[in-house]
């Protein structure tokens, strides 16, 4: 998991520059529990990896994406263990 864009108030600044300046807005929602995160980070050496500490952090701050933030497009993207590969779907609000 990473630390970037983690909270809505975050990404408000990104979102009103790129709208400012008549970019479309595309937002990546990367699907990882804490568990699979806290694995992925295990494998990370030297300063790619971080703290556990710092995982459980920042998975506590995570706020789901919203088209309500001024979104143009919003995608799940995951990682199919079977070919270790990026599947990307379409955003369903719940």
């Amino acid at each position: 998991m990473n630390k970037t864009n983690l909270t809505k108030d975050e990404r408000a600044k990104v979102i009103q520059t790129a709208k400012e300046a008549k970019f479309c807005v595309v937002g990546y929602y990367f699907r990882a529990s804490l568990e699979e995160s806290l694995k992925r980070n295990a494998t990370r050496e030297g300063k790619a990896r971080i703290p556990d500490k710092g995982v459980h952090g920042s998975h506590s701050r995570l706020q789901l994406p919203s088209f309500d933030e001024g979104f143009d497009e919003l995608f799940y993207v995951q990682i199919d263990e079977t070919t270790n590969s990026f599947v990307v779907e379409e955003w369903h609000e719940v």
